[in-house]
């Protein structure tokens, strides 16, 4: 089948995968979001919701895609527009466009801005932006689900860097920083914080329906603190006012140079989707790893030139997946993860309220693949996409693992 009829098959099977996209209207590939050229940092929205009806919305831009004037200020334009998501029917709500000058930070490598709007509290919304560098022509844009419908309400929850005063908008952050935090209702009475060591659980093939619900470990570690976090360890910091006894917000604790893999160690350990059991096990007790490793993509390759680009394309997707999907755990080990691994980039990505719809083209010999993830809440997240898992995929899974092995790349980051 020709890639231009594969291309009418796929979006038109995504288009009725997907209840809330009735209109062409509502139809928009979001791919782009997880594209190869993403991997540096952009433009990125984020909320925290300050009661009932109204809520902060934070943007942030690097710094490096910006000119700066006279006081180390840029001047953007920015537009939204936000849209209700109701009962698989988006819904236009609102729009509007703003000047900011936002001011350049010396310790930080992104610009912050922030805009408080109304916002019913009992639906899901999805905001698009827009944000223009007026020096430039510079364009920038991300969307953003607000899900009021949370039960874990862990937007409730604000954290404030203590070394440069910015809002902290990722699921993640480096070992030894130090927090302010702070909940929407101003509770004085302080935050009790669970502490788990890093959790390591590999995402399981999209063809095995067996896998197990999300249960909540007894922690390595609980305390108290009054408005202060500092991350000591490497690991899952869960942070919930005392009045509760369920939700608060997590953050995992990374070393420095997350999400780039620089220790042997861990490039072996994400082989593991690609590896059999005893090979994988051979590679982890080596004495010399990283000689091990090389040998490894060596033999898949065929040349060390041919090796140099597998490396670079899988540990590539590797760390992205850390950038896009980490949340309790490292990305690369979630079900986003294991399949942006393997595959590479979607080519329509839809969203919703509720879930992600990934598509693939496909090329000579290959079909094209729908996947689908449901947000489902995890004990430490509700930000926790699972797989709608099929047997149906397991000859193209082991096709795909196969061409791994065999030193062939699908779908090559673009």
């Amino acid at each position: 089948m020709k890639r231009g009829y594969q291309v009418i098959i796929l979006v038109l099977s995504v288009m009725l995968m997907c209840a809330a996209c009735r209109s062409s209207k509502d139809v928009q590939n979001l791919a782009y979001l997880y594209s190869n050229n993403s991997i540096a940092p952009r433009m990125s929205m984020s909320n925290h919701y300050l009661g009932n009806d109204s809520i902060t919305i934070y943007w942030e831009i690097p710094s490096k895609n910006l000119r700066f004037h006279k006081g180390q200020q840029a001047k953007l334009q920015v537009s939204y527009e936000l849209i209700a998501l109701i009962d698989g029917k988006a819904t236009f709500i609102d729009s509007l466009s703003f000047l900011t000058r936002p001011t350049k930070s010396v310790n930080r490598e992104v610009v912050q801005f922030d805009k408080q709007i109304y916002l019913p509290s009992d639906k899901r919304y999805l905001l698009k932006s827009r944000a223009y560098d007026l020096s430039t022509n510079q364009k920038f844009r991300a969307e953003l689900i607000i899900d009021k419908l949370s039960p874990t309400v862990e937007n409730s929850y604000l954290f404030t860097s203590l070394a440069d005063s910015m809002i902290h908008t990722e699921t993640y952050a480096r070992q030894g920083m130090t927090f302010y935090v702070q909940h929407q209702e101003g509770d004085t009475t302080g935050f009790d914080v669970f502490y788990y060591r890093p959790i390591s659980r590999l995402a399981r093939p999209p063809f095995i329906r067996d896998v197990p619900p999300e249960k909540l470990p007894p922690a390595d570690a609980t305390f108290s603190i009054q408005d202060e976090l500092q991350l000591d360890s490497l690991g899952l910091y869960l942070i919930r006012k005392k009045s509760e006894k369920v939700g608060g917000r997590s953050i995992l604790s990374v070393p420095s140079d997350f999400p780039k893999l620089t220790r042997a160690s861990d490039m072996v350990e994400c082989l593991r989707f690609i590896t059999r059991k005893k090979e994988y096990n051979q590679l982890m007790e080596s004495s010399k790893l990283k000689r091990s490793l090389d040998n490894f993509w060596l033999q898949r390759a065929g040349s060390p030139e041919r090796g140099k680009v597998l490396i670079r394309e899988y540990y590539g997707r590797v760390q992205r997946a850390n950038q896009f999907f980490t949340t309790y755990k490292e990305g690369w080990q979630t079900d986003r993860g294991l399949i942006f691994i393997i595959y590479g980039e979607p080519d329509q990505v839809v969203k919703t309220g509720e879930a992600e719809h990934w598509g693939y083209v496909g090329n000579a010999g290959q079909g094209a693949l729908r996947f689908s993830f449901y947000r489902k809440p995890s004990p430490f997240t509700y930000n926790h996409y699972v797989l709608d898992r099929d047997p149906n995929y397991e000859d193209n899974w082991h096709q795909a693992v196969f061409e791994w092995r065999q030193g062939n790349i699908r779908n090559i980051s673009r």
